[in-house]
C-alpha cells in the first residue's frame, strides 16, 4: 500500500510538473521551476542543470534552487574534479548515485575535498542524451549523506525527461518565433505584397507593403473576399478561377489583375504563388505568393500595344503611301497605298532593285537628293512636292516628308496632290479673272458710293426750300373749303418730312462708306455720352428713362469723334424708341475691355426682341423688327458699318419683354494708352 500511495504521489507530482512547464516559454527559467518544484518535494538542498560543453572536459551549471542558506553553484565545472568515471558513466546514460561522498571508496582525498567545497554529502545526476550524444545533466545535492529509493530515483529521471522536453519545446517556439519574426521583416523589407494562405485559401499573413498599399490594416480572411473587396470588378472572376484551377492541379498559381490602393485608384499587380505541399499526404497545405507592381510596365506593354496598331492602321491607310528606303535611296518596303499611287508592284518595291530616282520625274531628280542628303546629315527632310514617274511613263504629283529611322533606314510619307495642283492651277487661273472682277465691282462700288453722297448733298438743300417754300405759301393762303385744307396740309407736311427722312439716310449711307477714312483721336467717353443724352433729351423725357455710366475700367479711346457719337446716338436711341411702355425705362452704358480691345456696353429692359432668331437680319440695311415706332432701318446698319471699318463687331443678347444688350467691340487700336480711370 506504501508503494502504491508514493506512486500515486509522484504521479500527481509529474501531473503538477507538466501543468507548469506547459506555460513557459523561457528554457532557463523551465529548468529552474522544475529544479524547484523536484527539490521542494523530495527535501533536496540543491537542485539543477548542468549543460555539457561538448570538449569532454567541462559541464556548466546555470541557475540551481537551493534551501535557505544553501549557496548556488554556476558556474564551469571540470569533470574530472568529482572522478574520472564521471563522464564516462554519464556518456554510456548511466545514472550516478554517490549516498556517501565522505565514505566513497571511489574517490580519491582531492575528490572528495572538491565535493566537500560545495558542500555536497550525497549527490545524484541523471545524464540526459539525444540521439547518443550527452545534453545535459541534472543533479540533487544534499549535505548529508542519503540514500535514494527506486522511487525517487525513477521520479528524477522522468522529471528529467520530462523538463528537456519542455525546453526543447520552448526552443523549438522560440527559433519558430525567431524565424517568423526574421521572415516579417524580411518580408516587410520587400517592395512587393508577399502573402501566405492555408490550401483553401484562407488567408494567415500579408507584408506592411499591403497595408502601405490598400491603406488597411490585415485581418484573417479568404482569397474570395479579398478578390471581390479588392481587386477591380473586372478582373475579380478571372482571379478566382485561375486560384481554383491552381489548387485543383497543384501548379503555380500566377494571374494579373488591379488592385485598389487607399486612394481609390487602381493599379496592375503580377500575382504568383508557389503551392506547399505536405511531405506524406501530398496535399497542397500552403500557398507562399507575392504580387509585384507591374502598373508602368503594364502601361508602356499598352503604349507599346497602341503604337503598333497605330502603325499598323497608318500603313494600311489608302490616302498616304508609305516608302522605306535605306539611306543611299534604295527602297526595300512600302503599303498597298504607295504601290497603287506609283504604279509599282509591291515585289519590285520590296526587291532592293528599285532606286528613288526610279520613281521620280527627271527634273526633280536634284531636289530628291537635296532631300535625301537631308535625312542623312539632320534627320528628317523638308516637305517636298515632286512629280513621280510610273513605270508606264505617266506622271504624279506627290507631297512627301521623310524621316530617318535608323542608319540603315528611312521612311518617307506621300500623299497623292495631282487633284490638287489641277485645282491650284485652276484656282489660279479663276482668282485673276475674279481680280479682274473685282477691280470693275470695286469701280462701280465707288462711282456709287460717291453718286449717294453727292445726290444726298446736292437734294438736301432744295427739299429745305422747298419746305419754306410750303409754309410760306400756306401762311399766305386761304383755303375755301376747310375739309380740303384738313386733308391736303398735312399730306403733303408729312411728304416733305419723309423726303426729308430719305435725303438724311442716304447721307448716312454716303456717311457709312466713307468710315473708314475718318481720323482717330483721344476721345472722353463721358464727354460725348453727355453730348449725345443732350439730344435725345426729349426722348429721354418721353420714356421716363433713368440712364446710367459706368466707365472705370476706360475713360477715353482713341476713335474718330464723329463716328463714336453716330454710334452712341444710334444705340441709345434705339433703347429709348423701343422702351417697354408698361415701365419705366432703364438704361445702363459702361466701358470694359477685352483681350485687348474696348467694349462698349449698352443694356436696356425695353420690348426686346428674339435675339436668335433675328440676330443674323439686325444689322441689314432697311432691317427693322418693330413696326409701331417711325424709322429707317439705317441706324444699325450704319452702327455696324463703323464698327467693322475700325475693326470691331457686335454681339446682341435678347428677348422678347426682358430687353436688349449691345457689346460693341471697337477694335484694338481703340485702346487708349493712360485711358483708364
Amino acid at each position: 500500500m506504501e508503494t502504491l500511495r508514493q506512486s500515486e504521489q509522484q504521479q500527481g507530482f509529474l501531473l503538477r510538473l507538466s501543468d507548469l512547464l506547459r506555460s513557459l516559454s523561457d528554457p532557463l527559467d523551465i529548468q529552474y521551476r522544475a529544479a524547484c518544484a523536484l527539490g521542494q518535494y523530495l527535501g533536496a538542498s540543491r537542485v539543477g542543470y548542468a549543460v555539457d560543453e561538448g570538449d569532454d572536459a567541462h559541464i556548466v551549471v546555470t541557475r540551481n534552487y537551493t534551501q535557505e542558506g544553501v549557496p548556488s553553484i554556476e558556474g564551469r565545472y571540470h569533470y574530472n574534479d568529482y572522478g574520472p568515471e564521471l563522464l564516462r558513466a554519464f556518456k554510456e546514460g548511466r545514472t550516478v548515485v554517490r549516498p556517501d561522498i565522505a565514505n566513497d571508496p571511489t574517490l580519491t582525498a582531492e575528490e572528495k575535498h572538491a565535493h566537500a567545497v560545495l558542500q555536497l554529502g550525497a549527490t545524484v545526476n541523471v545524464p540526459l542524451r539525444k540521439n547518443g550524444q550527452l545534453i545535459a545533466v541534472l543533479f540533487m545535492h544534499y549535505p548529508e549523506a542519503h540514500a535514494w529509493t527506486d522511487q525517487e530515483l525513477t521520479l528524477l529521471e522522468k522529471t528529467a525527461d520530462r523538463t528537456w522536453d519542455a525546453v526543447v519545446r520552448a526552443r523549438t517556439e522560440s527559433a519558430l518565433r525567431e524565424s517568423e519574426e526574421r521572415f516579417r521583416v524580411m518580408a516587410d523589407a520587400v517592395p512587393q505584397i508577399v502573402w501566405i494562405t492555408d490550401g483553401e485559401g484562407r488567408t494567415e499573413f500579408f507584408n506592411r507593403q499591403w497595408s502601405r498599399y490598400t491603406g488597411v490594416a490585415y485581418e484573417a480572411s479568404t482569397a474570395a473576399a479579398v478578390a471581390s473587396g479588392f481587386v477591380h470588378p473586372a478582373d475579380g472572376h478571372r482571379t478566382m478561377q485561375a486560384f481554383e484551377q491552381a489548387r485543383q492541379t497543384g501548379n503555380v498559381f500566377e494571374v494579373e489583375h488591379r488592385i485598389r490602393a487607399a486612394d481609390g485608384t487602381y493599379r496592375w499587380f503580377l500575382v504568383r504563388a508557389e503551392p506547399f505541399h505536405d511531405p506524406v499526404s501530398g496535399q497542397i497545405t500552403r500557398w507562399f505568393g507575392s504580387s509585384m507592381d507591374i502598373h508602368d510596365r503594364k502601361q508602356v506593354e499598352e503604349a507599346l500595344s497602341r503604337s503598333e496598331e497605330r502603325l499598323r492602321k497608318a500603313l494600311s491607310i489608302d490616302t498616304v503611301g508609305i516608302l522605306f528606303f535605306d539611306p543611299e535611296g534604295r527602297v526595300h518596303d512600302s503599303n498597298a497605298a504607295f504601290e497603287r499611287m506609283s504604279g509599282f508592284a509591291h515585289a519590285d518595291l520590296a526587291s532592293g532593285h528599285v532606286h528613288l530616282d526610279t520613281l521620280t520625274a527627271p527634273e526633280f531628280i536634284p531636289a530628291s537628293h537635296q532631300a535625301l542628303q537631308q535625312l542623312r546629315t539632320v534627320g528628317t527632310s523638308t516637305p517636298l512636292e515632286k512629280q513621280y514617274q510610273r513605270p508606264d511613263g505617266s506622271r504624279w504629283w506627290g507631297l512627301s516628308a521623310g524621316k530617318r529611322l535608323s542608319d540603315t533606314e528611312c521612311v518617307k510619307f506621300v500623299l497623292d496632290i495631282t487633284e490638287a495642283k489641277r485645282a491650284e492651277e485652276a484656282l489660279r487661273q479663276s482668282e485673276q479673272q475674279h481680280q479682274r472682277a473685282n477691280a470693275r465691282l470695286t469701280r462701280t462700288n465707288q462711282d456709287l458710293d460717291n453718286f449717294v453722297y453727292a445726290a444726298s448733298h446736292d437734294l438736301k438743300q432744295p427739299i429745305n426750300n422747298l419746305r419754306g417754300l410750303f409754309d410760306e405759301l400756306y401762311r399766305s393762303i386761304q383755303f375755301t373749303d376747310p375739309e380740303e385744307e384738313r386733308l391736303l396740309v398735312p399730306l403733303i407736311q408729312q411728304s416733305l418730312q419723309q423726303l426729308g427722312t430719305t435725303i438724311d439716310e442716304l447721307a448716312a449711307l454716303g456717311q457709312a462708306q466713307r468710315a473708314g477714312e475718318a481720323l482717330s483721336e483721344t476721345v472722353s467717353l463721358a464727354e460725348v455720352t453727355e453730348e449725345v443724352l443732350s439730344l435725345l433729351e426729349p426722348q429721354t423725357r418721353a420714356a421716363r428713362a433713368r440712364i446710367t455710366t459706368d466707365f472705370a475700367a476706360q475713360s477715353t479711346i482713341l476713335f474718330p469723334r464723329a463716328n463714336l457719337r453716330t454710334v452712341l446716338l444710334n444705340l441709345l436711341g434705339n433703347s429709348l424708341k423701343y422702351a417697354d411702355p408698361r415701365r419705366p425705362s432703364r438704361i445702363h452704358l459702361s466701358m470694359w475691355v477685352d483681350s485687348g480691345q474696348p467694349v462698349l456696353v449698352v443694356e436696356d429692359n425695353g420690348l426686346g426682341f428674339d435675339a436668335q432668331k433675328y440676330g443674323e437680319q439686325l444689322f441689314q440695311l432697311f432691317r427693322r423688327l418693330h413696326q409701331h415706332t417711325s424709322g429707317s432701318g439705317v441706324g444699325l446698319y450704319l452702327v455696324n458699318r463703323i464698327v467693322q471699318a475700325n475693326g470691331g463687331h457686335i454681339e446682341v443678347d435678347s428677348q422678347e419683354g426682358a430687353g436688349a444688350t449691345f457689346r460693341v467691340w471697337l477694335g484694338a487700336s481703340a485702346l487708349s494708352v493712360g485711358g483708364k480711370s
